[in-house]
């Protein structure tokens, strides 16, 4: 499998390095080694830890915050049949709303700087919502009516014994946002044009026409977003 890996990258590079020498302009392809020397410039520049951190924490505050109220409602529509269709127009409607509209009210409720966060719980909370409540139905039905036997509070069965049973669907939902979460959080960055983060560093890059550094960074976001599956894939197996 690692072998195939390889050899499927070096394939790419090699394409890449091919069709960049064809057309021969870096502004509309550059060269892989045009790219690695951008890619060194911005991991050693000032602004580089400072927009990278300021856009992942805006991304793991965005999904942590949107993950808790998913649990909660989920919970609570499991339990409540009728919550349960009450929300569901609801959320039929925010899965339904365009990012880009999402984007432009956040922006003209919140302004500039504060607007992300809420873009991306926005966008991600249908995702977890819908997979949470999916996780809760698949519960075996006899075991649901046989945990009705030992405990009648149901925020200690939820937490004892719900949970740890789609302790898979959490992970899931949160290894299928985390990654989304982060790649919107840089789209509203970019559309908001804030002060710090990937978003602003892509607005400049665009404004001077730099593809090289459009594509350098592309790679450092890329590999965030394999970083963010890796530490889930991690807990996941350590059964956290």
């Amino acid at each position: 499998m690692r072998n195939r890996r390889l050899l499927s990258a070096i394939l790419l590079i090699v394409l890449w390095t091919v069709l960049s020498s064809l057309i021969n302009k870096d502004v509309l392809l550059p060269s892989p080694l045009s790219v690695m020397k951008e890619l060194l410039a911005i991991i050693t520049g000032p602004a580089f830890l400072s927009a990278l951190l300021y856009s992942i924490l805006r991304a793991l505050a965005a999904v942590f915050c949107s993950f808790v109220i998913a649990l909660v409602l989920a919970s609570a529509a499991f339990r409540l049949k009728g919550l349960r269709s009450f929300l569901e127009p609801l959320y039929v409607v925010f899965k339904s709303v365009p990012t880009v509209t999402v984007i432009v009210l956040a922006l003209i409720w919140l302004g500039k700087e504060r607007a992300a966060v809420l873009i991306v719980m926005l966008v991600v909370l249908p995702i977890h919502y819908s997979n949470i409540l999916n996780g809760f139905d698949h519960i075996d039905a006899d075991l649901l009516k046989e945990t009705d036997t030992y405990e009648d509070r149901y925020f200690l069965k939820l937490w004892r014994i719900y949970l740890p049973l789609v302790r898979p669907a959490l992970f899931e939902t949160l290894r299928s946002t985390l990654s989304l979460g982060f790649k919107i959080v840089i789209m509203a960055e970019m559309f908001a044009q804030t002060r710090i983060g990937i978003g602003h560093e892509l607005y400049f890059l665009r404004a001077n026409l730099d593809t090289a550094g459009v594509f350098a960074w592309t790679i450092l976001i890329v590999l965030c977003s394999y970083l963010f599956d890796a530490v889930l894939n991690f807990f996941s197996r350590k059964g956290i």
